[in-house]
């Protein structure tokens, strides 16, 4: 799951040539996007029973920018204390 694009500018391995799934405009936009992914879609699916769910990509990855981290690793654009929240959610889901 996952796929949602915030490209970080100083932090793309090919500015010119960049692509994604969902492009977000603004950083609170890509927040919002995957929250609202594991909100409305993830946790919903562990309440009925889904055992498993791996967000693609961990990082960005050259040109695709679909990452929770930049390409060079120097950039987190998800919020931590909100994915440890869901985390928790998720966690209570699957009991």
């Amino acid at each position: 799951c996952g796929g949602m694009t915030y490209p970080v500018e100083e932090h793309l391995f090919n500015p010119n040539d960049s692509y994604g799934y969902k492009t977000c405009k603004t950083l609170k936009d890509f927040r919002g996007a995957l929250h609202k992914l594991y909100r409305e879609r993830i946790i919903p699916a562990a309440q009925k029973g889904l055992c498993a769910a791996i967000y693609t990509q961990v990082s960005d990855v050259e040109d695709e920018i679909n990452g929770l981290l930049t390409y060079d690793r120097k950039v987190n654009k998800a919020d931590e204390k909100e994915m440890l929240a869901i985390a928790e959610e998720l966690k209570n889901a699957m009991k």
